[in-house]
């Protein structure tokens, strides 16, 4: 210490020298990664098709920058079946028919704009309803003549029926008239319909008349 120094300036220094140094900071730890949910959402898509469809192929195609050269998955069984374009919050299946394709369950929740393909988003906490989606796929190979869906077949008129596509519950008819759509490759009825039950006797009420694809109506015994 220099002899020159005034004693309130060694006074100051030595407190200096003395007081401690703060600590290094800590580097921080980086948070866990959250797993990525979509490569098993896609895969149980992938299982749903192979048991439904266990001749359908799968071919990635569509490889680019955009979806970081990972491509695309498309089904095909006598054409294309649907894909599987995976997106940062979603994945979204497109049917290449969808529009023409009955969706009594409602999977179909996007790309409704269009005359020919329906898609269904996927995202993260959603669970794809399976039955609902084994229907959809079924019928897709039915119209790309492959496939004949079990429940597509002619029902005379007068067979009474339910169809239970309606969130309000079945509705139960008499199946007015049915005939067979060559373009849909499927049949479709006129059903009158009377309401959760059919009438006993003489209906009190007039029945309202629509029409849905024979494979969508269970028949009442």
């Amino acid at each position: 210490m220099s002899p020159t120094m005034t004693k309130a300036a060694r006074k100051k220094s030595s407190r200096a020298a003395a007081k401690p140094k703060p600590a290094a900071a800590r580097p921080k730890k980086p948070a866990p990664a959250t797993p990525d949910w979509r490569p098993a959402a896609l895969d149980r898509v992938r299982t749903l098709i192979r048991q439904v469809l266990p001749d359908a192929t799968e071919e990635i195609k569509w490889r680019k920058p955009s979806n970081a050269m990972q491509g695309v998955p498309v089904w095909s069984l006598g054409g294309i079946i649907c894909t599987g374009e995976t997106y940062k919050d979603y994945i979204k299946l497109t049917f290449a028919k969808g529009a023409s394709l009955p969706d009594p369950g409602r999977l179909f929740n996007a790309g409704d704009k269009g005359n020919t393909r329906r898609a269904i988003n996927i995202r993260e906490g959603d669970t794809l309803r399976a039955a609902d989606f084994i229907y959809i796929l079924k019928s897709a190979a039915a119209l790309n003549g492959v496939y004949k869906h079990p429940q597509d077949r002619y029902l005379a008129p007068g067979t009474k029926v339910r169809y239970d596509g309606l969130d309000k519950g079945p509705e139960c008819g008499i199946v007015v008239h049915c005939w067979m759509d060559n373009k849909k490759r499927r049949h479709i009825c006129h059903v009158a319909f009377y309401g959760h039950e059919l009438p006993v006797g003489e209906p009190n009420d007039t029945p309202y008349v629509l029409h849905y694809p024979a494979l969508a109506l269970n028949v009442i015994a």
